[in-house]
């Protein structure tokens, strides 16, 4: 299942359109070239995940072609929920990103990811088969190292589907299964007087999940703990 992975094609896009190859730079300008996640639908090229993945359920996955947004996990067998659940264990993630909006009545943006990341294209077109949905995303690494493909499964009741249905299976990331689950809930739950605002549950499980993420991290993990419990103390002001 190793292969030249030089080019890639998403199995949304029907095989018409490729990722374009970050444009070099001469070696002379100094200039470094940081944009390294690519949208596999149009090619067009990101700073960060977040923006792509952004990018691609705005601009693409609304069309009628691909309006296959919601995923499907009743027919999967029990070895497909048990590779899933592995996959996931090994070679994903379970997080909630944080945005801030301004000029909007609520400036504190939640939003509930589950991903599967491999370097290999053809196994994370499989994962998006069996799922019949997600958003698949190419992320350029340094040179001498293979490109790698993502397959983010957003959206409340997706990610609620999902872990309810691959929660017997999980090992290493059940107990991040169990908070995001736990945040699901309070959000679908009814709202009372804060509305769509994030009550202190909600935000209390948040950062419990981001610190059990960290934990399993190396680099520099010191220094994003310490962020988050600077974050902790200005609790308050992430309210607003």
């Amino acid at each position: 299942m190793r292969d030249n992975l030089s080019s890639a094609s998403g199995n949304g896009n029907r095989g018409k359109t490729s990722p374009m190859a970050p444009q070099p730079t001469s070696p002379g300008s100094g200039k470094k070239d940081d944009k390294r996640f690519f949208c596999i639908y149009c090619g067009k090229s990101f700073v960060t995940g977040r923006q792509v993945l952004g990018h691609a359920v705005g601009k693409h996955t609304g069309k009628p072609r691909l309006r296959d947004t919601t995923i499907s996990v009743t027919h999967l067998s029990a070895a497909q929920r048990g590779y899933l659940a592995a996959f996931l264990d090994g070679e994903g993630g379970i997080q909630i990103t944080r945005s801030s909006r301004k000029g909007r009545r609520y400036a504190l943006s939640l939003h509930p990811v589950v991903y599967f990341t491999n370097t290999n294209l053809e196994v994370i077109q499989t994962l998006r088969n069996w799922l019949r949905a997600g958003v698949m995303i190419l992320s350029r690494q340094r040179e001498g190292c293979r490109d790698v493909h993502v397959l983010h499964i957003t959206g409340i009741r997706n990610v609620m589907r999902l872990l309810t249905s691959l929660g017997p299976y999980l090992i290493v990331k059940k107990r991040q299964a169990d908070l995001m689950l736990a945040f699901c809930r309070s959000r679908l739950s009814p709202r009372g007087p804060e509305g769509r605002r994030f009550n202190s549950e909600e935000l209390r499980l948040y950062r419990a999940l981001k610190r059990l993420n960290l934990k399993h991290r190396g680099l520099k993990t010191r220094q994003r703990m310490d962020r988050l419990q600077k974050q902790e103390r200005l609790g308050p002001r992430l309210r607003s």
